[in-house]
Formats: C-alpha cells, sequence, structure tokens
C-alpha cells in the first residue's frame, strides 16, 4: 500500500504466503465496518500501517488470525499502530481445536482500544498454540471508554480459553498504561508451558469505576507463569497479584524453578535473553538490549553450534559473539 488513507468496507484476507504492507504511519487504513481476518492460511505478514475507523464485531479484532479447519503457522506483525473503535481485542490469536503456532508481534501498539488491546484465545475442543512472541508492543488506556466491549477489559489478555494450552509464550520489554482492569493478565484455568514475562513495565492499571476486580499490573491465577526484571507502579489494586513463580534475575546455566523445559538467561551487561526448547533438536536463542545501544553478546553454547542464521556473529570453539542493537534470534542445533 501506498501512502495516504485508504477507507475500507469489509474485510483484508491474505491469503498464504503472502505479504500485506504500507509505507509506516503514513499509510492508514481506516475501516467502516471491517477487519484484516487471517482465516485459516499459514506463513502471513502484516507491517507498516495504521489503522482506524470501526471494527466488524462479527470478526472479534482489527487483526484477527484464526484456526478452525487445519493447523496453521508462520505470522509476523509489526510495525503496526491501531486506534479504532469496536472489537473484543485490536489483535486476537485464536485457535478452534486445531494448533496454532510461530506467531511473533513486534512494535505494535494499541491506543484505547474497546476491548484487549492482545488476547490469546480458543474456541471450540482443546486447541493448542505454540510460541508466540510479544515485544516491543505497547497497549494505552484499554477500556476506559463508554464504549468498551464490556467490564473485564484488560491490556494483554494470555490465556483466555480454558480448553487451551500454551506452550512458549515470551512477553518482552512490553508496556501497559491504564488499563480498566488488570494490565497483563492470565486467565486460570488454560494450560500453560514455559511462559515468561520479562523486561515489561505495567503503570496505572484499574480504571474501573467504581473500583476493579483487579486491578493490578501483573495478573496470574495460576502457578506457571515466570516472571523476571518487570517494573510496575501506580496500579490501582496494587502492582502485582500472582500465584505463581517470580524470578530473580537469573544467572547463565540455571534453569528457572519450575520450568518444564530447557530455559537458560543470559544476562550481562544491558543485555538480557533466554534459550527455550523448540524441539528435541533445536533450540532458539533470542537476544534483546534493554536500551537499544549496540553491544556484544558472548555466550557459551556448549554441545551446541549455530545453525542457518543471518544474524552477525563469530564462532570460537564452543563460544559465540553476537553484535546486535535491538533484537536478535538465532537457532542453534546439536552438534552430535
Amino acid at each position: 500500500m501506498a501512502s495516504g488513507t485508504f477507507n475500507i468496507s469489509g474485510n483484508i484476507m491474505p491469503p498464504n504466503n503472502s505479504h500485506f504492507y504500507g509505507q509506516g504511519p503514513a499509510t492508514l487504513l481506516n475501516f467502516d465496518n471491517g477487519s484484516i481476518y487471517v482465516n485459516n492460511v499459514s506463513n502471513v505478514e502484516l507491517n507498516a500501517f495504521n489503522i482506524s475507523g470501526t471494527i466488524n464485531p462479527t470478526y472479534d479484532a482489527a487483526i484477527f488470525i484464526i484456526a478452525v479447519y487445519t493447523n496453521q503457522s508462520g505470522f509476523s506483525i509489526h510495525d503496526i499502530s491501531c486506534s479504532a473503535k469496536g472489537s473484543n481485542a485490536f489483535y486476537a490469536f485464536v485457535a478452534g481445536n486445531y494448533a496454532i503456532s510461530n506467531l511473533t508481534y513486534y512494535n505494535v501498539d494499541a491506543n484505547a482500544p474497546d476491548g484487549m488491546g492482545f488476547m490469546l484465545s480458543g474456541m471450540g475442543g482443546n486447541p493448542t498454540m505454540q510460541n508466540v512472541t510479544y515485544y516491543h508492543c505497547t497497549v494505552e488506556n484499554a477500556g476506559i471508554k463508554n464504549t468498551r466491549i464490556n467490564d473485564w477489559v484488560t491490556g494483554y489478555d494470555f490465556c483466555e480459553y480454558s480448553g487451551l494450552t500454551v506452550n512458549g509464550l515470551y512477553v518482552i520489554n512490553c508496556f501497559a498504561n491504564g488499563a480498566w482492569e488488570s494490565d497483563f493478565h492470565f486467565e486460570f484455568a488454560p494450560t500453560k508451558e514455559n511462559a515468561i514475562l520479562t523486561g515489561c513495565d505495567a503503570k496505572n492499571a484499574g480504571k474501573k469505576t467504581p473500583s476493579p476486580l483487579y486491578g493490578y499490573g501483573f495478573v496470574s491465577e495460576s502457578g506457571d507463569v515466570i516472571f523476571c526484571n518487570n517494573t510496575a507502579s501506580d496500579n490501582v489494586g496494587g502492582d502485582i497479584d500472582i500465584d505463581t513463580v517470580v524470578s530473580t534475575p537469573i544467572v547463565n546455566g540455571i534453569s528457572p524453578a519450575n520450568s518444564t523445559k530447557t530455559a537458560v538467561a543470559i544476562n550481562q551487561g544491558n543485555c538480557s535473553g533466554v534459550i527455550v526448547d523448540i524441539d528435541a533438536n533445536h533450540k532458539e536463542l533470542v537476544l534483546y538490549s534493554n536500551d537499544q545501544s549496540a553491544v556484544d553478546q558472548q555466550i557459551e553454547l556448549g554441545n551446541y553450534y549455530t545453525a542457518d542464521d543471518a544474524n552477525p556473529y563469530i564462532i570460537n570453539g564452543t563460544k559465540i559473539t553476537v553484535h546486535f542493537k535491538d533484537y536478535a534470534v538465532i537457532r542453534l542445533v546439536k552438534a552430535n
């Protein structure tokens, strides 16, 4: 899409293996009862545009990704800002009794949504989600307008549907401010494995009148989420309400408490990251710089080596040095 404002009635429906992109904030998609509906397809990238107007309530979200007929995988949503009216969430990722996997939200903003900023959910049966990452995403003032969808609006709503299993949820350097209920919220019933929140900031939650049920910066109603190096302030109910694991800063080679799979944190200088299992043979190393200044990170790989990766790095025996400014992902494969 070129620069300009595009008035759209109805839905944009990307096909398999597609990339839909604009020119950044200069490209504005102004919907009239419509949405971007990513319906039972895989390998879709959306980026570099803003969204306004009104969202079709039938499809629940401004960007609605759903799998109800087959397993689907491979979604990249980045550099998008939404300020539209209506919808249960601006950005929804929904599985309907199938597996849906490998989604990344990067630099995605939700400005005063009537519903959730971001939502993970399911519909029917026992669906699964795997490898969902939020990085540098923001939600401002979720649900504070009198047009809000319901009285339980949160900034980030993780794991909403009781039959859902989420394996691999990574929320890194994200921000929420001024949600109607809580800023970052995990429901009790869904199964959550390898869920980590780190470097996130929650402020001013609990705008609900006369008083919120939660109103916390962070809420987790079950003991299967790891919180590490997050901050919170000025939340009506309190900064944190968690029946779960709250990690202190993790040192090299030590797995977080109660982690069901390998999870090794790297904390050196201004750089942080985690290594998590993808499957029996592969691992993924995610690195990020807290202040976005250029940094050299040296990691001891042990019995692993790098493979098929475009990031600049230097291998010295079992060590790798990665130079990056903001964010890097490296695939690791067993050496033997």
